[in-house]
């Protein structure tokens, strides 16, 4: 019981994000949820209870990924460890589930971070040269 108020409790916490993160600082939430999100499915002899702590994982880190009210550093962070976590969906879900799966978090990726990364920059671009225009 306690286990699963820990897990629960840390499964928020990813969902909340962290608004002091930065990836220089570190943070131990993100890998401490991962990690006892796959022993939760380690310890289990159902392989259908298996798949679906891996998915869950999986899942909240994707989530987690796409709420844009949550610093880019801290989805960035999520993405790392969604990279990280394929090889244990490669080895529970079949190959159509399992590229339905990288094609989803690769495209939600290129939406929610890639993109207003290029938006930050082009804004970064577009302050500097006014401000080069404004001095001229």
């Amino acid at each position: 019981m306690n286990y699963c108020f820990s897990f629960c409790s840390v499964e928020m916490a990813v969902r909340e994000g962290d608004s002091n993160f930065s990836n220089q600082m570190g943070s131990e939430i993100i890998p401490c949820y991962v990690h006892i999100g796959i022993e939760r499915a380690r310890l289990t002899n159902c392989e259908h209870c298996k798949r679906r702590a891996y998915l869950r994982v999986f899942d909240t880190l994707v989530e987690t990924l796409c709420d844009t009210s949550l610093t880019l550093a801290w989805r960035q962070e999520c993405y790392s460890f969604i990279k990280k976590l394929l090889p244990l969906l490669f080895e529970v879900l079949d190959s159509t589930s399992y590229a339905k799966k990288v094609s989803q978090s690769q495209t939600l990726y290129n939406y929610f971070v890639e993109s207003a990364l290029f938006n930050i920059d082009m804004e970064t671009k577009r302050k500097s040269t006014g401000s080069v225009a404004k001095k001229s």
